[in-house]
């Protein structure tokens, strides 16, 4: 599947899952910071903030009910008289309304956070009993001590510490439940961190292990093909043309096997026209030569010299039968005048040199028997004038014309002996 996807391909695709996989985690991380966030956002907003505004609205309405059973307790001191008293109680109505007005504060803006459904029973049960405690116990309280009746106020105040106890539990009761609320929240957000740690940590060894499977299986679909490719180089430098290559898929490596699969198809085929020549050229047959067609660069000036080298071979063997074949026939008229490089040209000078020799040979046995022929019986050809077996051959003649000199000499003797009338002279 890989053959057919291009290198670059592969690789943006495994940069990009990195990039990929790496932005997943940075999101998931940020979302865990997010709802980190939001958990600490409701832990102080929604109970840290209430707990301490119901912290202050107890504060208050302690306050509150100490401060009317001390001034009940000074009201029943004998010392505690007249002006005193009166001053006593509107100073106790002044500060029990202000902190009044600080708790309903206080309520109020308790009660316009989030609110669970348990959490909104238990403060409709407090304003249940607050509000019991305010109308039965202390406002009539404060009334009975503004109409100076001391002794009605101290029963009211009784009345007011007993509805008192319901409002403190379901007070206390808020309170707590802040603090579990707030438990419970501290456990989701650990539970979310565990949740998101060991989702982080599975994704991210999921993750390496899948880039490291991918980097591994595009690393073989490069490696394996180039390592063919090293081996098949090998080969065809120690002149071994046979390899099999497939090319299967359409990527870089695939392309480079294709081209290397061509250049060893060429290479054969240059091999086999090369040996054709050769075999040709065995046989003597040296019209054979390379095809031109389709060549260029090295491969073309292969082929050019290759074709000059037959040719040359060619004309140079031809020249060399050409003048073989009129020495054979005695026509001494024909020489080599193509000038050729190295052995040729040794070949060319050593045909043309024997062709002189010939020449200069046949030359002194015409002088020699034009002289014979004018009666100069006593000419010999010039041995000095030839080397190796041409002086021997000279010599030779010498020999044989010497011989015919002597009997011809021996013959003449007997004739003027005959002539002279000495029939006894030996022949």
């Amino acid at each position: 599947m890989l053959k057919n996807v291009k290198i670059g391909t592969r690789l943006t695709f495994l940069i990009g899952l990195s990039i990929l996989v790496a932005i997943i985690l940075m999101v998931q991380g940020l979302i865990g910071l997010n709802a980190s966030q939001q958990s600490l956002k409701t832990v102080y907003e929604d109970r840290m903030v209430p707990l301490r505004d119901l912290a202050l609205l107890n504060e208050h309405l302690q306050e509150n009910a100490f401060d009317l059973r001390y001034v009940l307790a000074k009201l029943n001191n004998v010392s505690t008289m007249g002006n005193n008293q009166q001053d006593l109680v509107a100073e106790f109505v002044a500060d029990t309304a202000k902190s009044k007005e600080s708790a309903d504060s206080i309520w109020k803006a308790y009660m316009a956070t989030y609110l669970t459904p348990d959490e909104k029973i238990l403060a409709d049960q407090f304003a249940q009993s607050l509000g019991k405690y305010e109308t039965e116990g202390l406002n009539p309280s404060l009334a009975a001590l503004r109409s100076g009746n001391h002794e009605e106020a101290q029963k009211l105040a009784k009345v007011a510490e007993n509805l008192y106890e319901a409002v403190d539990t379901h007070l206390e009761a808020l309170k707590n439940l802040q603090a579990e609320i707030g438990e419970s929240e501290y456990k989701a957000g650990v539970q979310r961190f565990e949740t998101a740690r060991t989702s982080s940590i599975v994704l991210l060894l999921s993750a390496i292990a899948i880039l490291i499977w991918l980097g591994l299986v595009i690393t073989r679909s490069i490696t394996v093909p180039m390592f063919f490719a090293i081996d098949v180089f090998g080969k065809i430098s120690e002149g071994n043309y046979t390899t099999h290559i497939d090319v299967i898929g359409k990527d870089e490596t695939s392309q480079v096997l294709d081209g290397l699969k061509s250049m060893q198809t060429k290479l054969n085929n240059d091999v086999a026209e090369i040996r054709s020549i050769v075999e040709d050229a065995v046989n003597g047959d040296f019209s054979t030569k390379m095809s031109l067609d389709g060549r260029q660069g090295s491969n073309l000036q292969i082929a050019q010299l290759l074709n000059k080298l037959s040719d040359t071979t060619e004309i140079g063997l031809k020249d060399i039968c050409r003048v073989a074949t009129a020495l054979a026939q005695g026509d001494l008229t024909q020489s080599i005048d193509q000038e050729y490089p190295g052995l040729f040209g040794e070949a060319k000078d050593g045909i043309n040199v024997t062709v002189e020799a010939l020449k200069r040979f046949i030359a002194e046995i015409g002088r020699m028997s034009r002289e014979h022929d004018a009666g100069d019986i006593e000419v010999f050809i010039d041995s000095t004038k030839f080397q190796g077996d041409y002086s021997n051959m000279a010599k030779g003649v010498n020999e044989m014309v010497a011989e015919h000199i002597s009997v011809k000499k021996k013959a003449i003797g007997v004739f003027k002996a005959f002539g002279e009338g000495n029939f006894d002279a030996p022949m």
